[in-house]
């Protein structure tokens, strides 16, 4: 992005170091050749207006040299691109979801870097989003000799659809708030008073060249996401998709080459799954920095911190381990993996409690959550008797007046006791976390147990 007045900002790591290319600079150096392959005006719009999204993807010339771009001499890049999609596409339409945001906006990332976490831009923008120092700043990116949020996944990502929502606010048009999103406010504001419109196609001239192209290269890029199979373009694998990798929230300070001894994992797979930080360094926080790892190595990571936080209470003078570990003698500690679309508002209600409990359990300093993120919550202690355990091993039903016995999956199964709650049932069964019960059993909403039901907690 260039240096304007405004400009833009698990989850989590880059397989190539794809530097920036402005749209407008890879026209210009455009190989006719290479793109020499047919391309239906017809077909193209036609697929542009099957996507029925929030947007309007209008087709004219120069989308059609920005799709050619892509199936032509950046055929490989976007090979790589698709199946970076899989790592970062998740993340981000979770958020949209939450906000309300078109779909089509995961792929502006596209545009702005490749989907590199680490791409730079020759005036300073950075990350994903590629934010400008200034401007991540304001929208509560941290940004110091330790750690560069413009680069973290998910930090960049959630300030990213902030500065989107806030220009679409502001102009009440998509095309005209991805402008603003490229040249800043200033140029488009001048752009439409020079105009007398408040049409992006009818304003372009007056934007900036870079600014001109920008749209049709955003339009060129949904195209081409969507349809590449058709102009047989095949995706890249990538090393790991976002259901390979797990994050979570670090208070206190820990060098990488630690975070590798403890995870069993190579220092090099940590430095390429967080690239917000700068010294292979991850400094204290109050309100937490993430760490992303792969799921086996996350799971090594968490146990062996949770074997010498019991091995730290086992040497204290202390005998009330939840008073040791800062948990409220009545209540009851758990864990909730937030699913994709969730937002604070939906988990609150789900696991009654409260945002602002879910907020001060976890030192969220927004009331925002991404998918994939490990929660802590907490449920007060109910004095019940002993739970009570039933497997059922057969499902009978009635077919054709004969009474036939069919095989079903093996369920365990808790019969719920009065006053028991979610989470105070989770913590009856170690090897089963309260997402997995939740997800299990379908539930959603307000959760009312009722005495004498049963839920699933585990498949046998």
């Amino acid at each position: 992005m260039k240096p304007i007045c405004l400009s833009l900002s698990v989850l989590l790591f880059t397989l190539i170091n794809l530097s920036f290319i402005a749209p407008e600079e890879s026209i210009d150096s455009e190989n006719t050749e290479n793109n020499s392959f047919n391309l239906s005006d017809f077909e193209v719009r036609e697929r542009l207006d099957k996507l029925d999204g929030m947007m309007d993807l209008k087709y004219n010339s120069l989308v059609e040299k920005n799709i050619r771009l892509y199936l032509g001499r950046r055929k490989r890049t976007l090979a790589n691109i698709i199946g970076k999609s899989e790592t970062y596409f998740p993340l981000f339409e979770h958020y949209l979801e939450v906000n309300q945001l078109p779909d089509e906006l995961k792929y502006l990332s596209i545009v702005e870097s490749a989907l590199n976490p680490r791409a730079k831009s020759p005036v300073g923008a950075s990350g994903l989003w590629q934010f400008m120092r200034r401007t991540g700043l304001e929208y509560g990116l941290k940004i110091d000799s330790y750690i560069d949020e413009r680069n973290d996944p998910i930090r960049s990502t959630e300030a990213s659809f902030n500065l989107l929502r806030d220009l679409y606010k502001r102009y009440d048009d998509w095309n005209l708030a991805l402008a603003a999103y490229n040249c800043g406010p200033g140029n488009v504001n001048k752009a439409i008073r020079r105009s007398g419109s408040t049409d992006f196609w009818k304003i372009s001239q007056y934007l900036p060249s870079e600014t001109r192209n920008y749209v049709p290269a955003f339009i060129a890029t949904v195209y081409v996401m969507n349809y590449y199979q058709a102009h047989g373009v095949q995706s890249k694998p990538t090393a790991y998709k976002f259901q390979d990798v797990k994050t979570v929230t670090l208070y206190e300070t820990s060098s990488f080459f630690k975070i590798s001894k403890i995870a069993e994992i190579e220092i090099e797979t940590v430095k390429q799954l967080n690239p917000a930080y700068k010294r292979n360094f991850i400094p204290k926080s109050k309100r937490g920095n993430y760490l992303t790892l792969p799921s086996n190595a996350m799971r090594t990571f968490k146990n062996k911190l949770r074997q010498e936080k019991l091995n730290n209470f086992y040497k204290s003078k202390n005998h009330d381990y939840y008073d040791f570990m800062n948990i409220p003698p009545d209540m009851i500690c758990s864990t909730y993996a937030v699913q994709k679309g969730e937002s604070l508002e939906y988990i609150a209600k789900l696991l009654r409690c409260s945002s602002d409990d879910i907020m001060q359990w976890n030192k969220l300093p927004f009331a925002s959550v991404f998918n994939g993120q490990e929660l802590i919550v907490y449920f007060p202690k109910v004095k019940t008797e002993n739970q009570n355990l039933k497997t059922e091993v057969s499902l009978k039903f009635e077919k054709e007046g004969e009474r036939i016995e069919k095989k079903a999956s093996n369920f365990l199964y808790h019969f719920i006791k009065k006053g028991e709650n979610l989470g105070q049932i989770s913590t009856y069964y170690p090897d089963v976390t309260l997402s997995e019960i939740i997800k299990l059993n379908n539930l959603s909403g307000s959760v009312k147990l009722i005495s004498g039901d049963k839920i699933k907690i585990k498949s046998l």
